[in-house]
């Protein structure tokens, strides 16, 4: 794209994160790539390039979720757990405005998409952004932290790492795009997962999860 497109700053919430992070590239995109960022293919994350569209069940970077993300080493099972205090927020309440959120579990205490982490909120927010920009929708999250065995074994959402998602009109033919912008948005691991985006991220330091196990 022309160098001109890249005289304006994005400044929309806080893209540096919560935990000062910011991603790579994202921070610094110019307004006028918003709608076209993941046909850019240029945003770049340290280390890999974000493809245009993250095709079905393909995920990105090319290494396992594990080998991204690190392996679950301590499983939250309820709201009374000290790791469920001290790692997840409510993000229904504390999140960019506009969030989605599926909210059907029958006991809360055990099993809440309004639950996760605070560096996953971070990537949700970001991933908003991008979603309202190309789409004029919004992001919907179908899961976030669960508790009580609705995942497999070793899953990243008993952490409140991993979020599932989807566009706010249910249209499947955007979820290869929206992988990429999860990506894009600083989620470490995505997986287009054909109906729904499936995305994580590392445990930080002196996170409850890195520093305790149950398993």
């Amino acid at each position: 794209p022309d160098s001109s497109l890249y005289s304006t700053s994005v400044n929309v919430l806080d893209l540096t994160g919560r935990n000062g992070e910011g991603v790579m590239g994202l921070d610094t995109l110019p307004l006028q790539w918003l709608s076209f960022t993941a046909a850019s293919a240029r945003a770049k994350l340290g280390h890999d390039y974000v493809q245009k569209e993250i095709p079905s069940d393909v995920h990105f970077p090319p290494r396992t979720e594990t080998q991204t993300c690190g392996a679950i080493q301590y499983r939250i099972f309820d709201d009374a757990d000290m790791c469920y205090t001290k790692d997840l927020h409510d993000h229904c309440a504390l999140g960019s405005q506009g969030i989605q959120y599926k909210n059907d579990e029958a006991d809360p205490s055990v099993d809440d998409d309004c639950m996760m982490s605070t560096a996953l909120g971070d990537a949700l927010d970001r991933l908003q952004i991008l979603v309202q920009a190309e789409w004029r929708l919004d992001v919907y999250v179908t899961d976030a932290w669960d508790g009580d065995g609705g995942h497999s074994a070793n899953t990243l959402h008993y952490e409140g790492r991993a979020l599932d998602f989807v566009t706010s009109d249910f249209d499947t033919n955007k979820i290869p795009r929206l992988a990429s912008f999860a990506a894009v948005a600083g989620f470490e691991w995505v997986l287009n997962e054909r109906d729904h985006v499936h995305a994580s991220v590392s445990a930080r330091d002196f996170d409850c999860v890195r520093e305790n196990t149950n398993l």
